[in-house]
């Protein structure tokens, strides 16, 4: 009989690894977007400017914070969310959140405060990012995009094949002509983003259709 001196490790002595999930939900008025009782001058900012290709919309506010935005006028769920860095081949899946509709919502990067292990998108090679913890990374060496796959995101990404974008804006600031309302709203543009988000996905799927 041969016995083997190794002892076998401890399976509870191995780190998991997991990608960071997130709840976003609105604190304040702040952090809805096309929310009733908004100033003009608010939702017509460039930054309510909807491209198709980004409806879930990340931006790097500085090394170490990001802004999600949701465009949509439903619930997403189960988004995962994708941070590319210059000079790396593949992106890593920074976090998987559920975010609420119409909501805007700045958050840290996760390796800030929690994990600094990640997955790359398509290959799930563990890759560590302990590097960024304490100085972050600078906005311009980052880009982001989103994946999942539910039926809802898939339709997202498939309406995002047209590249439109949509800013809203009063069209008739002078009121004096009969092709606009004369108090655009809040409600007005989150009905119009609708309707074009569902047009881009009836296009997009043109091709598809018998």
């Amino acid at each position: 009989m041969i016995s083997s001196c190794r002892k076998d490790q401890d399976p509870s002595a191995v780190p998991t690894i997991t990608t960071p999930k997130t709840v976003i939900t609105p604190s304040n008025n702040d952090e809805r977007i096309f929310e009733d009782g908004e100033g003009l001058n608010i939702y017509t900012a460039e930054n309510r400017r909807i491209d198709f290709t980004r409806l879930i919309s990340v931006n790097a506010i500085d090394n170490t914070t990001i802004e999600i935005t949701n465009f949509v006028p439903l619930d997403i769920e189960e988004v995962t969310i994708l941070l590319k860095i210059n000079g790396r081949d593949e992106p890593v899946k920074l976090l998987v959140a559920d975010i609420k509709a119409h909501t805007t919502k700045k958050i840290k990067y996760p390796f800030v405060n929690e994990t600094t292990d990640f997955f790359e998108n398509q290959t799930n090679k563990i890759v560590s990012l302990a590097q960024y913890k304490t100085v972050g990374i600078a906005p311009s060496q980052v880009s982001f995009d989103y994946t999942g796959t539910t039926p809802l995101l898939q339709k997202l990404k498939k309406a995002g094949e047209m590249k439109w974008q949509f800013k809203p804006n009063d069209f008739d600031p002078n009121h004096n002509q009969e092709n606009w309302k004369d108090n655009p709203t809040p409600q007005d543009f989150r009905k119009y983003s609708a309707l074009l988000i569902n047009m881009a996905y009836l296009y997009s799927s043109a091709t598809n259709m018998p």
